[in-house]
């Protein structure tokens, strides 16, 4: 996986509102593609239109799923495109007001027909966490204010140099963005909330 220029890392905004099925979500990350070897992450950033769903479909291959709006976030697979091997922490963004705000943390997909293998061919659903349904949580984890993570205008990094309480999780690291195309996604945000949510899922 290449290296994320510092020159496009901001910190993420977390989006707050209603995720509802009429959203254009998209997701961005380096698992690897039909085309390349299976397991084998991609050399180039690849992204994908995702759009959430409230369809029956979402709670047969997931039985904790319940609703958008809870601890998962579901989006159907069309024309192919879905989370692959190597794609799991990816960003979940939706473009509102021309910021990019973080819905989602790529977690899991639902398979059809059986298939064992993680990728688009026997992909029918992905999943990815609720941010924003664990705010409170990453707000005393962090340690950051709640009003910083949910604003959506430019700010500058915040300053870790004054957060000295990071015990309750396994890896602490400063902000940076998943790619040019998500320049708001906080990529570091993402692996440092993926890290330790995997552990609530």
């Amino acid at each position: 996986m290449p290296p994320v220029s510092k020159d496009i890392a901001t910190p993420v905004a977390i989006y707050s509102g209603n995720v509802t099925d009429s959203m254009d979500l998209i997701t961005a990350g380096w698992g690897s593609t039909p085309t390349g070897i299976s397991g084998v992450p991609s050399d180039m950033l690849n992204t994908a239109m995702q759009s959430p769903s409230s369809s029956s479909i979402c709670k047969d291959a997931n039985a904790i799923w319940s609703d958008n709006n809870k601890n998962l976030v579901c989006t159907l697979v069309k024309d192919g495109k879905s989370l692959a091997s190597g794609d799991g922490g990816n960003p979940l963004a939706y473009m509102n007001n021309g910021v990019n705000l973080l819905v989602g943390i790529a977690s899991n997909t639902g398979r059809s027909g059986g298939g064992a293998t993680i990728n688009p061919e026997n992909t029918v659903t992905n999943y990815y966490t609720h941010v924003y349904s664990y705010i409170d949580w990453i707000v005393n984890v962090t340690g950051l204010e709640k009003s910083y993570l949910l604003n959506t205008t430019a700010r500058p990094s915040p300053d870790y140099s004054t957060i000295t309480d990071t015990s309750s999780s396994a890896y602490f690291y400063p902000p940076i963005s998943a790619s040019n195309i998500l320049q708001s996604t906080g990529f570091t945000l993402v692996m440092l909330l993926v890290s330790i949510l995997a552990l609530l899922i």
